[in-house]
């Protein structure tokens, strides 16, 4: 999204007078939408939203960076004020059993939702247990709602307790990801031998096919220089090789592998 005012504050050259435009922004929604009777947390979150998709976000972001993690702080803290400890310790079975339920819940369908987009079980599972908890946008949500008399502040309170707590137990599910899944997926990889790498006899050798290794490969080839591309990773070779590299699956660090891609005979070795 274009903001024109932004393009006039940026050729200033003054990053200061950026970042102030930028908070200038989100307090003036925040108290217009307080003053049309919907909740000033909404309006700062979806203006927030705007400007992430601006063409000035990465500068907006490098100039909050400094008071990203006071601000979060102070977020959640106001959240921990507003939160009913006495409901957990009446009903403490009933609100972490909730908090639990949400987390599966979210993880059965993040989890189904990743693996019929294409995405290998592993990579479905940890998807789905990093977004398994509850959104800091619930408690902007359950606000609106009990300002406009949807929900009662009693459950309102029950809700955002809930969520908390789920928040709270994503290190544990973490925890148990990588005590107990990451071994299970460790033995369930299938072992795959390195390719048979053919004595092309090229001069250049590229170990490692990610990024760099594809920019160096386009410029090669741009200079019709032919080269050997090897990649540790199958994932990545199975994946490039679907728009025509030819990139052989082998660990870089391994002398057979070099011997066997004519390092003996490379000039130059990226």
């Amino acid at each position: 999204m274009s903001f024109p005012f932004f393009k006039f504050v940026a050729s200033s050259g003054a990053s200061e007078l950026l970042t102030a435009v930028a908070l200038f922004i989100v307090m003036g929604v925040s108290i217009l939408m307080g003053q049309i009777g919907l909740s000033m947390a909404l309006g700062a979150f979806l203006t927030g939203v705007l400007l992430a998709d601006s063409e000035y976000r990465h500068e907006l972001e490098a100039s909050i960076e400094p008071f990203k993690g006071l601000l979060l702080g102070l977020f959640f803290m106001s959240v921990g004020m507003l939160t009913d400890v006495k409901l957990i310790l009446a009903k403490p079975i009933f609100i972490i059993g909730c908090a639990m339920a949400l987390m599966a819940i979210k993880f059965g369908v993040i989890t189904a939702i990743a693996k019929i987009s294409g995405n290998r079980w592993p990579t479905s599972i940890r998807l789905g247990v990093t977004l398994a908890q509850g959104g800091e946008f619930a408690f902007v949500l359950f606000s609106v709602a009990t300002a406009q008399n949807v929900l009662r502040p009693e459950l309102a309170n029950t809700l955002n307790l809930i969520v908390t707590i789920s928040m709270a137990l994503t290190p544990l599910a973490f925890l148990l990801l990588e005590k107990i899944g990451e071994p299970l997926f460790a033995k369930s990889k299938p072992s795959r031998e390195y390719d048979a790498i053919p004595d092309h006899e090229h001069q250049v050798i590229i170990a490692g096919f990610g990024r760099v290794g594809q920019i160096i490969g386009r410029v090669l080839r741009m200079h019709n220089i032919e080269f050997t591309a090897i990649e540790r990773s199958a994932n990545r070779v199975d994946f490039v090789r679907k728009f025509g590299n030819q990139v052989y699956y082998g660990d870089p660090k391994n002398p057979e592998i070099l011997r066997a891609a004519g390092i003996k005979k490379a000039r130059v070795l990226f």
